[in-house]
């Protein structure tokens, strides 16, 4: 068993912390430090209690996004509607005049990043409006047509395989293309 120094433990988030004690967990946080210089999607794979999130934690604690919002997101563990409405936020007229707006995950998450858990749960318009955002960073709240931006970093995690996800045509192509940048 390899003896763990103090240097070898980073924490990353409230009662979390990344152990590099050995050569696998060295070589994943060497990755994780060159991942947090660019500003490309990031997809995390692994199984199930694996710490896909602790490794995304990881990664944003390392760049220069750490002293704005990490924010984790289960696209398995809630409606597609209400997971849509989550994200992108809404905008809901009432009585002839703007009614209520609220921000999503998209726009707290600006300059810092978001995670998109169990991203194989993603529907398919919930994935054509993510590559809209990695394409142009702009969406659409629900329930408006006026684009906002944002300047959040995306990563998604999962323990399916994507692509045979896309082989059978329940993932978007491109969007797995743009995904695929670091893995």
């Amino acid at each position: 068993m390899p003896q763990v120094f103090q240097q070898d433990i980073e924490h990353v988030g409230p009662d979390l912390f990344f152990v590099a004690a050995s050569p696998a967990t060295r070589k994943l946080r060497t990755q994780a430090e060159l991942l947090s210089q660019t500003d490309v999607p990031v997809l995390i794979t692994g199984e199930a209690g694996s710490g896909k999130q602790l490794v995304a934690r990881l990664i944003h604690g390392l760049s220069i996004r750490s002293g704005f919002s990490f924010l984790a997101v289960d696209c398995g563990a809630i409606s597609a509607a209400s997971l849509e409405r989550d994200l992108f936020g809404y905008e809901a007229a009432g009585n002839g005049h703007t009614g209520e707006t609220r921000l999503g995950k998209f726009d707290l998450a600006s300059k810092g990043t978001i995670l998109l858990e169990n991203f194989d749960k993603a529907t398919r318009e919930l994935q054509l409006r993510l590559l809209r955002f990695l394409s142009r960073h702009e969406f659409v709240r629900c329930g408006s047509e006026t684009p906002s931006h944002s300047d959040a970093r995306v990563m998604v995690s999962t323990s399916a395989n994507l692509e045979q996800r896309v082989a059978d045509q329940l993932l978007e192509e491109a969007l797995y293309r743009r995904l695929c940048a670091f893995h």
